[in-house]
């Protein structure tokens, strides 16, 4: 059997929970809130967590994932070191 017919029965017998589809339904919209945020300037995660609506604790678990994924790169440290600047990896 090949790969292609492995993968065939793998996918018509493996369901995906419906908490799972809808998990990562949030997912999506948040990360295209937070990429829509940005245009050509970097940003902070308060800054994103301020355009986004989003709560900071939330801002930064989505932008390191975002991070993680390869989607936003930090850039550099603002003038106090407390915040890195993020932007989208081209």
């Amino acid at each position: 059997m090949g790969n292609k017919e492995t993968f065939k029965i793998k996918r018509e017998t493996f369901k995906v929970s419906e908490q799972a589809k809808e998990q990562l339904k949030q997912f999506n919209a948040v990360r295209k809130r937070i990429l829509d945020a940005f245009s050509e300037e970097e940003l902070t995660i308060p800054q994103i967590a301020e355009k986004t609506g989003l709560s900071n604790p939330d801002a930064v678990y989505y932008v390191m994932t975002l991070v993680k994924f390869n989607k936003l790169v930090p850039t550099h440290m603002d003038d106090m070191d407390e915040f890195y600047f993020y932007k989208i990896k081209k």
